[in-house]
């Protein structure tokens, strides 16, 4: 096969490569913070937390062709030229260990995820222009959520 001929992994058709030149890939995000720590207060009860801010990740909008090959559906701009919403994530940990018989000990504990209970989308049902799903949201992040823990440790 000639080296004209070769396209980067996982396109079979240099159509797919239309628009995608030099455009950020997939989950490129252009900025995130995040930070995390854990705060130890006295009786040995710890608070840990987690919290990232993120930028949404690029897509474009697609528009299906007719080709000699059959169809196809290409990028209609280039990536990046749209964005999910951006992400904001506070998760915390409570944590207390007691100490048993020797070195046994029992930590109970409670997590706290999405604090903010934020519910945006990270990705949408279709990028296609021509369909009627166009942009709808589509796989939101989960809602917040809580567990609770026991660890047995010996």
């Amino acid at each position: 096969m000639s080296r004209s001929r070769q396209y980067p992994r996982g396109y079979w058709d240099k159509n797919d490569l239309i628009n995608m030149y030099g455009v950020p890939g997939s989950y490129v995000r252009e900025y995130q913070f995040k930070i995390s720590g854990t705060y130890i207060f006295p009786y040995g009860i710890m608070l840990s937390a987690y919290f990232a801010h993120e930028q949404g990740r690029p897509f474009n909008r697609t528009i299906p062709i007719s080709l000699d090959q059959g169809r196809r559906t290409i990028a209609a701009e280039p990536r990046g030229s749209k964005r999910y919403p951006n992400q904001t994530y506070l998760d915390l940990r409570l944590e207390k260990e007691f100490r048993l018989l020797g070195n046994t000990r029992l930590k109970l504990l409670i997590d706290v995820w999405n604090i903010f209970n934020a519910d945006c989308h990270y990705r949408v049902a279709e990028t296609n222009a021509a369909s009627e799903a166009y942009l709808a949201p589509a796989g939101y992040t989960l809602p917040r959520r809580a567990q609770l823990g026991i660890h047995f440790v010996f």
